[in-house]
């Protein structure tokens, strides 16, 4: 296989992990500093670490996009991206399936941090839409119904333009250039 095709699964990874491991590190650091669980300071510090990680994962997204995909298409993009699509997809499913069963033990396993770090970015990057939808006082209860799969026991969170953020890339790939031929 081609190692551009896992350019973004890579790139997605290795973000994913970043992110991760700068938010564990930031709540191992406030723990360390307080102690005594204290609401009010718990608020404003899971607060101001939120728009951290978009913050974050905006100035990841656009450094991977400049630098990590200026030599590729856009149609080499969009094929890597679906890797990453099909991956959260199957995971959704799964998870989705597992706890309708009420298999709850199986549902940790299968969707825990580590099986979600190729999307951990993706994610970051959706909760925008419903930080605007909190700060312009709309229905939250709008983003509820565009979820993409509700199993009757295991509503699932992932909207569809969540599994499609991946396809973002696209816009910063090369435009194919069509080869002429000589006669």
């Amino acid at each position: 296989m081609n190692l551009i095709k896992l350019r973004i699964p890579i790139i997605s990874v290795a973000t994913g992990i970043i992110i991760t491991v700068i938010e564990w590190q930031a709540w191992l650091f406030w723990l360390d500093d307080n102690s005594i669980f204290a609401h009010v300071a718990f608020y404003e510090f899971s607060r101001k670490l939120y728009f951290i990680m978009i913050a974050l994962a905006i100035v990841l997204f656009l450094l991977t996009a400049i630098f990590c995909l200026r030599d590729m298409t856009k149609k080499e993009i969009a094929k890597s991206a679906t890797f990453v699509f099909a991956y959260q997809l199957t995971l959704i499913i799964i998870f989705s399936v597992l706890i309708s069963l009420e298999f709850t033990q199986l549902s940790n396993f299968v969707f825990n941090v580590f099986a979600n770090a190729p999307y951990t970015m993706f994610n970051t990057l959706s909760s925008i839409k419903f930080l605007m939808a909190v700060n312009a006082q709309t229905n939250i209860e709008l983003w509820a119904k565009l979820s993409f799969i509700q199993f009757p026991n295991a509503p699932v969170n992932t909207s569809l333009s969540t599994l499609f953020l991946p396809y973002l890339f696209v816009f910063f790939g090369k435009k194919e250039k069509h080869l002429e031929q000589k006669s």
